[in-house]
């Protein structure tokens, strides 16, 4: 069976994540421009999913905020004055 060559916005999201969790040494570096320079579409490709990792790394941190808030303080809201917030 033929081995399939990787889909490009396969290998564009592994250059996102790659370069936003790893050192970035000068190999990486020229790596990464080596295979920009390989076809004008990974370029494209590549913008399009860091768009989509830096999405899903700012959806991640606001999933942790309430984490972050401290036990207790959800109670502290008011639900009832809340809920009725936009009524005269």
């Amino acid at each position: 069976m033929p081995v399939t060559p990787p889909n490009i916005e396969d290998v564009a999201a592994q250059w996102a994540v790659e370069l936003s969790t790893s050192e970035r040494t000068p190999e990486l570096w020229a790596e990464f421009r080596k295979w920009l320079s390989r076809d004008p579409a990974n370029i494209d490709a590549f913008l399009k999913m860091e768009e989509a990792w830096r999405a899903l790394n700012h959806i991640g941190k606001l999933t942790e905020y309430p984490r972050n808030l401290g036990a207790g303080t959800s109670s502290q809201i008011d639900t009832k004055e809340t809920s009725n917030s936009l009524t005269p």
